[in-house]
């Protein structure tokens, strides 16, 4: 039996040759090979072993934010979370939720519970499980300030859990073993008003709404931005605001997002991307890393 025959066994939710700009905030993306929605720990420990097996490389795909895949597609599977991985539980002030509940249904859960502490996450596109793995937030605040615990599967398909501190967390990025997959994360908050918190809430997104390209296809802040400084200022400086490759486009709301204009690919993304890197290490020495990832089958190694 060959692994395509074995993979439709484990649900009804396999999908061949799924175009994953359907799937992606910034709707660019070649097919994926296989594309499974995962919905308990069961099927994602025999997705994982069935691809150990016959040697398939597995993406585990969030939100889709934050990600920008090759026109070419990605070779082996894609996984879905969703299910069980979509719970939260409430412990007074601590919060249990799964790896594919997205940031702002618990952001807005949050308020209804009264709990504060994670309103600075308010705006901000993706799931639990990739706001860990990268770290997400903002200038002076991040995920590891508030996860107590994560558990994770590793590729042997063990489950783990570790402390914030053992997360090996720093600026937008975190320190678990390659391949592993967060599978639910503990936040400890606290009590707070629910009118305090929801006012906050509302003022953060309306202040993103006016600064970043809300309405466009993006995948986010492109640059993590330098010690002491903004990406978006830097690209600003060097005249890239508005220009445009293709049907990819610098916003000329915010520098620092790179917009679908309507028909972009992931060639005309990647030009954008390394034109403005170049410039910006050759006129100002500057070495702007990616804050996004790029992944996807004639991608070189440019994370």
């Amino acid at each position: 039996m060959n692994f395509r025959e074995e993979i439709v066994k484990i649900n009804d939710c396999v999908k061949f040759d799924e175009p994953m700009s359907k799937h992606t905030t910034f709707r660019i993306g070649g097919p994926a090979d296989v594309y499974i929605q995962i919905n308990s720990r069961d099927e994602l420990r025999t997705v994982c072993s069935l691809c150990d097996e016959h040697n398939v490389p597995v993406l585990i795909l969030g939100a889709g934010s934050n990600l920008l895949v090759s026109d070419a597609g990605i070779e082996g599977v894609v996984v879905k979370l969703s299910g069980e991985f979509k719970r939260i539980s409430y412990d007074k002030t601590k919060i249990y939720t799964g790896a594919a509940v997205y940031l702002q249904l618990l952001v807005h859960q949050l308020i209804e519970q009264s709990l504060t502490g994670f309103e600075f996450i308010a705006g901000i596109p993706g799931t639990v499980g990739g706001a860990v793995i990268m770290n997400a937030g903002v200038k002076d605040r991040s995920i590891s300030d508030v996860v107590e615990t994560i558990e994770y599967q590793t590729p042997e398909g063990e489950s783990k859990t570790v402390k914030s501190e053992e997360a090996g967390f720093g600026y937008r990025k975190s320190g678990f073993p390659r391949g592993a997959i967060i599978t639910t994360a503990v936040f400890k908050l606290k009590k707070g008003k629910k009118e305090d918190i929801e006012t906050k809430v509302h003022e953060i997104i309306s202040s993103r709404m006016d600064k970043q390209p809300w309405q466009a296809h993006n995948a986010g802040s492109i640059f993590k931005n330098p010690e002491n400084d903004y990406a978006g200022r830097i690209i600003e400086k060097l005249g890239y605001k508005g220009k445009c490759f293709g049907g990819a486009g610098v916003s000329e709301k915010h520098a620092n997002f790179i917009v679908n204009k309507g028909n972009a690919s992931a060639m005309d993304v990647r030009k954008l991307i390394r034109e403005i890197q170049t410039k910006a290490k050759d006129e100002l020495g500057i070495l702007l890393e990616l804050e996004i990832k790029i992944v996807g089958r004639d991608i070189e190694v440019e994370n």
